[in-house]
C-alpha cells in the first residue's frame, strides 16, 4: 500500500487541539458522562480500539532503530502505553460497580470524617491532578511558541519531552484517582460524587492517549526523516 505522507501542519496540532477548548470544572473539555448510561460505558470499550489506531495510521513508529534521547523516549513512551492499557481496565472495571449501584441503593461506608489513610491518599491524587492540570494549561502556549518542528532539531526534543511530560502526569493523576476508587469506591456521600470521580479520571485518561498519539506521530516524523522518506 502506499504511504500516507505526513500532514503539512506542525506536528504538535493534534494534541494542542485537543487542550485549546475552553473549560472549567463544571465544564470540562471532553465528553458527557451519564453514570447509569449503559450504552455510553460501552462505547469506551466497544468504539475505541486505540493500539489499532496508532499501528493503522504510523505503522514504522516504533519499528525503525533510534539512538540516544529518542531511543530512550521510546522506551519511555512503550511503558507509558501499557499503562494506558491497564487503566483502561480499571476504568472499565469501575464503571461497572457504580453501574451495578443506584441512588437508592448506594450507601457511604464511612460518614463525615474519613480515616487517616484514606484522606491521605485522597489528597495524594489531588496534588497530582493539579500538577496534570497545570501541565495542560501550559500546554497550548509551549506549541504556538515551537511551531513547525524539524526532526532531530533541540525545538522537536523539547516538544518531545513536553508530551511526555503531560502524558505521564496524565497516567500518575488517572492511577492515583482510579486506583483510589477501586480501594474507596463508597467513601463519598452521595451516589453522583462516585460517577464524577470516575469520569474524571477517564478524562485524564483520554489526555494521556491523546499525548501518546502525538509521541507515535514525532517518532514517525523523526524516523520518515533519519531513513531519508520525510
Amino acid at each position: 500500500p502506499a504511504r500516507t505522507p505526513l500532514r503539512k501542519a506542525p506536528v504538535c496540532a493534534s494534541l494542542s487541539a485537543r487542550l485549546s477548548s475552553s473549560h472549567t470544572k463544571k465544564h470540562p473539555r471532553q465528553g458527557h458522562f451519564s453514570p447509569r448510561d449503559e450504552e455510553s460505558i460501552r462505547s469506551y470499550n466497544d468504539n475505541v480500539d486505540y493500539d489499532s489506531l496508532v499501528a493503522q495510521r504510523l505503522p514504522g513508529a516504533w519499528s525503525r532503530p533510534a539512538k540516544g534521547p529518542i531511543r530512550k523516549a521510546m522506551v519511555k513512551a512503550r511503558a507509558l502505553q501499557q499503562d494506558i492499557r491497564d487503566l483502561r481496565c480499571l476504568l472499565s472495571n469501575l464503571w461497572s460497580r457504580h453501574a451495578a449501584l443506584s441512588e437508592h441503593t448506594y450507601r457511604p461506608k464511612w460518614g463525615n470524617s474519613w480515616p487517616t489513610e484514606l484522606d491521605g491518599a485522597y489528597k495524594d491524587y489531588k496534588r497530582d491532578d493539579r500538577k496534570w492540570r497545570k501541565l495542560q494549561d501550559e500546554f497550548p502556549k509551549d506549541c504556538l511558541d515551537n511551531g513547525s518542528l524539524c526532526p532531530g532539531s533541540p525545538l522537536f526534543r523539547k516538544r518531545l519531552r513536553e508530551t511526555m511530560k503531560l502524558g505521564a502526569a496524565a497516567v500518575r493523576t488517572s492511577r492515583g484517582r482510579l486506583e483510589f476508587l477501586d480501594k474507596y469506591l463508597c467513601c463519598f456521600q452521595r451516589y453522583e460524587q462516585v460517577g464524577t470521580h470516575i469520569y474524571e479520571g477517564f478524562n485524564a485518561l483520554q489526555n494521556a492517549e491523546a499525548a501518546m498519539g502525538e509521541l507515535t506521530l514525532l517518532f514517525a516524523s523523526y524516523s520518515m526523516t533519519v531513513t531519508g522518506h520525510g
